[in-house]
C-alpha cells in the first residue's frame, strides 16, 4: 500500500498544482509540506499499533492482520475503498493526457484537429483504461507480483525521468553551455540518472530471481485469534 501511495503522488502533482487558487512555488512547497507531515503521522500511528499489537509477526500490510468483521476494521476497509474511488480519476486523467500526447504527436494532428476529436477520444481512452485495469486486477492472483516490479518503475520516476527533464531544461536554455551552472546541473543530471538506472536494474533483477509465492490471506475470513499466532 506504501508503494502504491508513493507512485500515486508522483503522478498527481502536476494535477494538483493546476487546481490550485494561487499557483506558484511557495504555495505548492506548503501543501506539500502539509501533506507529507499528515502522511507521516497517520502511517507511524498505524506502524506502532500495529508493532504493539502483533509484534514481529506484523504483515507488510497491518490490515490483513486484523478480524474483518471487526466494525472498525470495517470502516477502515472502507475509508480505503474511498481513497482508491478518489485517487483513480486523477491518475486516469494523468494517463489519459499522455496517451492523447502521444496520439497527436503520431498522427501529425494540428491544434484544431486535436480539439476536434477530444471528446471521442476521451471516451475511448477512459474506456480502455478502465476495462484493462479491471482485466489485469480480475487476472493477477496477487498484488505481491505486482509490487515487486512496480520498484524499478519507482526508480525510473524518482530518477531517471527528472535527470533527462532537467538535462532537458537546461541544454534548452543554455545551448553553448555558456555559464558553469548549467555544467554543474548537466553534471547532476546524469548523476541521478544513472542512479536511476542501476537502481532500476537491480531492483528489476531482484524482482526476476525472487521466485518466492507471497502468503495471501482472506480478509473477509479472518479472526483476529488465528492471527496473532501466525
Amino acid at each position: 500500500m506504501n508503494n502504491f501511495s508513493v507512485l500515486q503522488c508522483q503522478e498527481v502533482v502536476v494535477p494538483v498544482y493546476s487546481c490550485m487558487r494561487e499557483r506558484n512555488l511557495c504555495n505548492f512547497m506548503k501543501s506539500s509540506f502539509l501533506a507529507m507531515i499528515v502522511l507521516f503521522v497517520i502511517y507511524t500511528v498505524i506502524g506502532c499499533f500495529g508493532y504493539l499489537t502483533f509484534g514481529s509477526h506484523v504483515a507488510h500490510n497491518v490490515m490483513k492482520m486484523y478480524d474483518a468483521e471487526d466494525p472498525f476494521v470495517m470502516v477502515g476497509v472502507g475509508a480505503l475503498i474511498i481513497k482508491m474511488i478518489a485517487t483513480y480519476p486523477i491518475l486516469a486523467l494523468c494517463g489519459r493526457d499522455a496517451a492523447a500526447g502521444i496520439y497527436a504527436e503520431l498522427r501529425g494532428l494540428k491544434p484544431a484537429e486535436f480539439e476536434t476529436t477530444e471528446k471521442v477520444r476521451r471516451y475511448m481512452v477512459a474506456t480502455i483504461w478502465f476495462t484493462s485495469s479491471l482485466l489485469l486486477a480480475v487476472i493477477t492472483e496477487s498484488i505481491g507480483v505486482v509490487i515487486k516490479y512496480l520498484g524499478s518503475v519507482a526508480s525510473a520516476n524518482i530518477f531517471i525521468y527528472p535527470g533527462i527533464c532537467l538535462m532537458q531544461v537546461v541544454l534548452k536554455k543554455d545551448p553553448d553551455m555558456k555559464y558553469r551552472k548549467s555544467l554543474y546541473l548537466v553534471i547532476y543530471a546524469i548523476f541521478i540518472t544513472g542512479i536511476g538506472a542501476f537502481c532500476f536494474g537491480v531492483v528489476l533483477f531482484e524482482a526476476i530471481l525472487d521466485q518466492s509465492v507471497d502468503v495471501r490471506i482472506n480478509l473477509c475470513h479472518l479472526g483476529a485469534n488465528t492471527t496473532t499466532h501466525a
